[in-house]
């Protein structure tokens, strides 16, 4: 009987791991938005690129050891989706028209509340 688990256990060890991995970017329309001054913009471009995609992927990792599976699922949001949310952050009034000021205050706050999510 002991031979016989010992052989069973090897040949599922030898079986290998199944791994599956998988990245969802949900897409999203650009929301439109206006700029008081070619400054606004940009002050407002030169923060949202400087930040790039820092902090803004999201992943979960699941190991089951009695099947020898191991799942790896995540999502990064696309281009569209991190602009919206820099407008949104950045236009503190909600007008859709962004202003030197509120470019300003976005420039030197989003590095670090992009780093932070």
């Amino acid at each position: 009987m002991q031979k016989l688990f010992l052989l069973s256990f090897a040949l599922l060890a030898s079986a290998g791991c199944v791994s599956y991995q998988e990245t969802k970017s949900p897409d999203v329309p650009r929301t439109p938005v206006a700029f008081a001054s070619d400054r606004a913009a940009r002050l407002f471009y030169e923060a949202f690129t400087a930040a790039g995609d820092v902090g803004r992927k999201t992943e979960r990792e699941t190991c089951t050891l009695l099947f020898f599976t191991y799942t790896k699922t995540g999502t990064a949001p696309e281009p569209n989706a991190r602009f919206n949310e820099a407008v949104r952050v950045c236009d503190t009034n909600g007008d859709r028209q962004i202003t030197e000021a509120e470019a300003e205050i976005f420039a030197r706050t989003w590095a670090g509340a992009a780093a932070s999510k």
